[in-house]
């Protein structure tokens, strides 16, 4: 169960929400329904890509965020992730699995209000 729990295979909302291009809040806090974010604003220019690919040792471990944007011909490399940058602000940070391309994605691009009707959910259990 935990193997399946800690797997790739699934879409997770990361706790980063994208409100510039030059402005990031890791840990917001977002009213229900409403355009109100909270949290520590940080300066950090997120690098531009539709879509491009990252390789893990080059993230910045402040922000989570890629420093360094690949080219997108290299997919199937299984050292490099896909990302994509946002479509629009404000934007959260996901992560997910391309199955097609056999590929783990780090995506910026999902907007706020969006909907997912494929989103998994994990499951957690307390024995109490």
């Amino acid at each position: 169960m935990v193997k399946s729990l800690t797997s790739n295979h699934y879409t997770e909302f990361l706790d980063t929400l994208i409100l510039s291009k030059e402005e990031l809040i890791s840990h917001p806090v977002i009213s229900d329904g409403q355009d109100d974010f909270t949290g520590e604003v940080m300066n950090y220019a997120t690098p531009y890509a539709h879509p491009g690919l990252i390789a893990l040792d080059n993230i910045n471990s402040e922000t989570g965020l890629p420093m360094v944007v690949h080219g997108p011909d290299k997919y199937g490399d299984e050292n490099l992730w896909r990302f994509w940058a946002p479509d629009e602000y404000p934007a959260v940070v996901v992560r997910s699995y391309i199955f097609l391309l056999l590929q783990p994605s780090l995506d910026l691009k999902i907007n706020v209000q969006e909907s997912h009707n494929n989103l998994g959910f994990r499951l957690s259990y307390s024995a109490d």
